[in-house]
């Protein structure tokens, strides 16, 4: 049989931290405490504040692909970039060295990446005749181009009116003589009696 004071022995505080289950009640008997919806609670299998390491630049750029300089297509995988004997199982003489029956271009991404060929030999095929600077000039007058609406009606026809232009009017003379003031409204009000 063991001997008083060889069993430990928990008082109330360290009993209640060993309890799984939290009170949510108080001795002010307010009742059970709910949580706010602004309060975040940590979860048990997240880790702490501390222990998460962002990660650095370098990190980042070694998940992302390389690229070319016009972002087109990403650069192939290194396993894709030659064929390995492993993959294909062919003896050194057996490969297969004649050209394709098609001739492959490269795909039509971006804006360098056309598949229209640039120079073309169907554009300078050489013709027959006489080099630039040896042709003879004609001095012949060409056939002038004829209109099949030949009006012969002239373009500006004689203006016909009896009406004198602008300048044409002689100043109005007034006979017999005039007194001043029948004369003077005659001038600024282009009043006219006759006697």
């Amino acid at each position: 049989t063991p001997t008083p004071g060889s069993y430990t022995v928990r008082d109330f505080l360290q009993e209640a931290q060993l309890n799984p289950v939290k009170p949510t009640y108080s001795f002010r008997g307010e009742g059970r405490r709910r949580t706010p919806i602004y309060e975040q609670t940590a979860g048990i299998s997240l880790p702490s504040a501390s222990a998460y390491v962002p990660p650095t630049f370098i990190d980042l750029a070694r998940k992302k692909l390389a690229t070319y300089s016009f972002k087109s297509l990403p650069r192939r995988s290194p396993s894709t970039l030659c064929f390995k004997d492993k993959e294909i199982n062919t003896a050194p003489g057996q490969y297969d060295i004649s050209s394709p029956p098609v001739s492959i271009f490269a795909s039509k991404q971006f804006m360098f990446r056309s598949v229209v060929q640039r120079s073309s030999n169907n554009y300078f095929i050489p013709k027959e005749g006489p080099g630039p600077g040896h042709y003879e000039v004609r001095n012949e007058s060409s056939r002038t181009v004829c209109s099949c609406f030949q009006s012969k009606v002239p373009r500006m026809l004689p203006v016909r009116s009896d009406t004198p232009g602008p300048g044409t009017y002689e100043p109005t003379r007034q006979f017999p003589k005039q007194p001043r003031t029948i004369a003077r409204l005659g001038r600024e009000h282009s009043i006219f009696f006759s006697n």
